[in-house]
């Protein structure tokens, strides 16, 4: 995908915008827009628009049933999620890469 290109969807009713995770080409050979690619546009759309994602919260008390046990202690951590150290909500491509 291009630097600094983020595809979006503008949610003009909710007031909100949907990042779409989508690849797109960098290079296409042909005009790429939702004319040209209609049905694909508008399945990538619905999908986007429609799909249930779990929270981190979920996700990593998933990642900690099945791997191990919660500690309170965080010398005995493996791993750390949190806002302001270990892993944190902000380490987006960390976590699609290691978690999702």
């Amino acid at each position: 995908m291009c630097a600094g290109i983020r595809p979006a969807v503008f949610d003009l009713v909710g007031r909100e915008v949907v990042w779409a995770d989508v690849a797109l080409s960098k290079h296409p050979r042909f005009a790429n827009n939702v004319r040209n690619n209609l049905s694909g546009v508008s399945g990538m759309l619905r999908a986007v628009t429609q799909l249930r994602k779990t929270d981190l919260h979920t996700l990593f008390g998933l990642h900690v049933r099945a791997r191990g046990e919660a500690v309170d202690d965080l010398d005995r951590a493996d791993a750390v999620f949190a806002v302001d150290r270990g892993l944190t909500p902000f380490d987006l491509d960390r976590i699609a890469a290691d978690y999702l």
